[in-house]
């Protein structure tokens, strides 16, 4: 026991004296949504795009501002990202308007880190980050006021 110890002690020693360890910006990936990653769930709120954005890219996007998830309303209204399977046929709605959703928050990397220019030419691109998502399983409702 006092070896595995030992050995554990070493290696703990050893891990945090490496230089790459105190260079980094060690972050922690945290679902936006508080439920975990995976885990199907229930979220209300209202559709919000950008009507005005940089990129096409960026108005095509559907996003939510999420007032309640499952039967807890939030403190404060957060933005998420929709996404839908193309085969399941779920149309969201227009922008403004009142929705209830099912599905799980799931996320994505973008971006390109600014060291990465050394290497290649420096295109216009958003900074290297975590982004999370709602992937949407079912449309529950539509149009009624659903954050009251």
């Amino acid at each position: 026991m006092k070896y595995v110890l030992a050995t554990g002690a070493i290696l703990l020693a050893f891990c945090n004296s490496l230089p790459a360890a105190d260079k980094e910006d060690l972050s922690v990936i945290r679902p936006l949504l508080g439920h975990g990653f995976g885990n199907i769930i229930e979220i209300e709120g209202r559709m919000k795009y950008a009507e005005k954005a940089n990129s096409k890219a960026w108005r095509k996007q559907k996003r939510m501002i999420v007032h309640k998830v499952g039967d807890r309303k939030l403190e404060q209204p957060v933005m998420i990202t929709l996404e839908t399977f193309s085969f399941a046929g779920i149309l969201l709605p227009d922008n403004g308007t009142p929705v209830r959703l099912r599905g799980y928050e799931t996320g994505r990397f973008g971006g390109i880190p600014g060291k990465a220019f050394v290497d290649i030419p420096q295109v216009a691109t958003t900074n290297f980050h975590f982004e999370s998502v709602f992937q949407v399983t079912k449309l529950l409702e539509a149009g009624k006021a659903a954050q009251e």
